[in-house]
């Protein structure tokens, strides 16, 4: 009965203390979630923070309800950790979403390049870009509107060209708007190599980033190969240790 009364006194305090606790927890990791929802393009992060909050906190009452009948310092820490993985599950799994856009958007950016130098051939960046839209992968389009709309206003700014995706933080990214800036602004001379520089570089992106996806797809299924391996060798150990015990209960 001590027991059951002691858990409860922790849970009132512990429910007491939410706000602050909650708000603490947001504010560590605050910087980083919206960094992600940027990325992501999703809104309202503090209410996102708050849900997984109060989510993961129901477990309490299963903890407490189940205290009625197990006792024991070891699975009060079992609780414990349960509650702390329901808590930063929803964040590893944001995390891996972000990880899988950020490869997506590598691995297909270079493409959209490629379709972009086609209508550099014929038009300037600021009408290529605007043609190059309607075609675009769907994450791109409202990237692209907003670049299209600041060289409409500012074309001379390098910050205009810059400032696409400047959230994902990728130097190649970065690099080719960089390249776009001086295309249009140089000379027909200067133009033209730093156009065949950029078909070079692309060029050599995409094949760097189709290496890199095919290597991912060959170490999974060379895990996946592993699997009858392990399953093998844990059968053959399981029958080892069966043979040694039946050997040891003769003697």
């Amino acid at each position: 009965m001590e027991n059951l009364i002691i858990h409860w006194i922790i849970l009132f305090i512990w429910m007491a203390a939410d706000p602050f606790l909650e708000t603490l927890l947001s504010k560590a990791n605050h910087r980083s979630v919206e960094h992600f929802f940027l990325i992501l393009e999703k809104d309202n992060p503090d209410l996102w923070q708050r849900r997984r909050y109060e989510k993961s906190h129901r477990l309490r009452w299963v903890w407490l309800i189940s205290v009625v009948w197990v006792k024991g310092y070891q699975f009060d820490v079992l609780w414990l950790s349960m509650i702390s993985m329901s808590y930063l599950m929803p964040w590893i799994s944001l995390r891996s979403e972000v990880s899988k856009q950020a490869e997506l958007i590598r691995y297909q950016f270079p493409i959209y390049l490629r379709q972009l130098q086609i209508l550099l051939q014929n038009n300037t960046v600021v009408k290529a870009i605007e043609l190059s839209i309607p075609q675009a992968p769907s994450y791109l389009r409202k990237e692209l509107k907003s670049l299209h709309e600041r060289l409409m206003a500012e074309p001379g700014r390098l910050s205009s060209y810059t400032a696409f995706m400047s959230h994902l933080e990728q130097s190649e990214i970065q690099r080719a708007m960089k390249w776009l800036y001086r295309f249009e602004n140089t000379g027909q001379r200067d133009a033209s190599r730093q156009f065949n520089r950029m078909i070079a570089s692309t060029s050599k992106w995409l094949r760097q980033e189709r290496q890199y996806a095919k290597q991912k797809r060959l170490m999974i299924s060379q895990w996946l190969g592993m699997i009858p391996l392990i399953g093998v060798t844990l059968v053959f150990i399981s029958a080892m240790m069966s043979v040694l015990m039946t050997m040891f209960e003769r003697r």
